[in-house]
């Protein structure tokens, strides 16, 4: 029988399939409990908006077992010490989440290391020579990060440097003494809801160059021993037009561009994560991967509902229950391609995409 293993975000779809290859039963809790997540395991759906606040209540409905928090979590440190205290929480505990959750905190970290970081502070940014955005405390896939037009400060955002060039993430497992770098993949974004920063998706692996992947080892190693990181955790960076990898945010949990490594190495990163705190997976995963792998999530153009019967397809993921409506600019579901080459896996991924833009826009609501 296959253990029990409570994945809480959200959106818990792609942890929970991880978690899956590794032997584990996942209970997932997340906000939109998709149609392909609730067919593979047990499925709860947390309330929205505010749904931090019913976390403490769901969670004891479950029976005792190990939990691991993926996006956005993170937010709330004293709500992961909480519930860690009902039950073994497999991530880092809400102290160490609370440092990692203040830019000034990590960024100052990093600079006494000599890594070239990106400038942040509180109040009102003084040097008019360099662009700022605006970001909130309270985060998660680039909702909310806007730029600096005169903005007054407030406790609930900060500023941040912005920097130009290409938006990457790197995967680590931290082991203790050991931190080793996954994977470096290539984000997309897009604007939407008044930001031009929301993750849309992403490439892996990304090509990297050596000096580059060495100050990316040496960056998990720092941070991994000055916050006590364990297990899975996710540098967000930019490297700019002059090759300088500038961090923009750490996550110190399961993060978005995971699977993608995944799929590419043929590693259920969940299994390695529980690791980490003592736990031996159940089994050793065994599953097809391929040289490259990409996906794209998809935002509404216009709002929609959710056909009752799904034209079932393997390319995609976070298929939104029957019946559901889908507001301007929320996610829709996500799309896969897999490729041997990097131009064959975005050809795929583009063409895919173009079939599902087209697909989506029978399900328009129609005033």
């Amino acid at each position: 029988m296959r253990p029990p293993i409570v994945i809480v975000g959200a959106s818990a779809r792609a942890a929970a399939h991880s978690a899956m290859r590794a032997g584990f039963a996942p209970i997932a809790l997340d906000l939109f409990a998709d149609r392909d997540l609730s067919a593979v395991c047990r499925t709860i759906q947390i309330p929205s908006p505010d749904y931090a606040a019913h976390l403490p209540a769901l969670m004891a409905s479950i029976e005792p077992c190990p939990w691991i928090y993926t996006g956005a979590l993170e937010n709330w440190p004293h709500l992961v010490d909480e519930l860690a205290a009902a039950r073994p929480l497999l991530g880092i505990c809400g102290q160490s989440l609370a440092r990692l959750r203040n830019a000034q905190i990590w960024t100052d970290t990093l600079a006494q290391a000599g890594f070239d970081v990106l400038r942040v502070c509180d109040e009102v940014p003084t040097d008019d020579q360099l662009r700022w955005l605006v970001k909130p405390r309270k985060s998660g896939g680039g909702y909310g990060i806007r730029e600096n037009a005169g903005e007054s400060p407030n406790s609930d955002i900060y500023f941040q440097e912005y920097a130009s060039g290409g938006a990457f993430g790197a995967t680590f497992i931290a082991r203790g003494s050991e931190c080793e770098l996954v994977g470096v993949a290539q984000a997309f974004t897009e604007s939407r809801a008044g930001s031009d920063w929301i993750y849309a998706g992403g490439i892996a692996p990304a090509e990297i160059s050596h000096a580059h992947t060495a100050t990316l080892i040496r960056l998990g190693d720092t941070l991994a021993s000055e916050f006590g990181l364990r297990g899975l955790f996710c540098v967000d960076f930019v490297c700019d037009e002059h090759g300088r990898i500038r961090p923009v945010e750490i996550n110190p949990r399961y993060s978005a561009s995971m699977e993608l490594h995944e799929h590419t190495t043929g590693r259920a990163l969940i299994a390695e994560h529980v690791r980490c705190f003592g736990i031996d997976p159940p089994d050793r995963p065994d599953f097809e991967c391929s040289r490259f792998a990409a996906k794209r999530v998809l935002y509404a153009d216009f709002p929609i509902v959710a056909p009752e019967a799904w034209p079932w397809h393997e390319d995609v993921a976070d298929i939104p229950a029957p019946g559901v409506k889908i507001n301007l600019d929320e996610p829709i579901l996500t799309v896969f391609a897999l490729g041997e080459t990097r131009d064959e896996t975005l050809s795929q991924l583009d063409a895919s995409t173009a079939i599902w833009r087209e697909r989506i826009e029978s399900w328009r609501i129609r005033d």
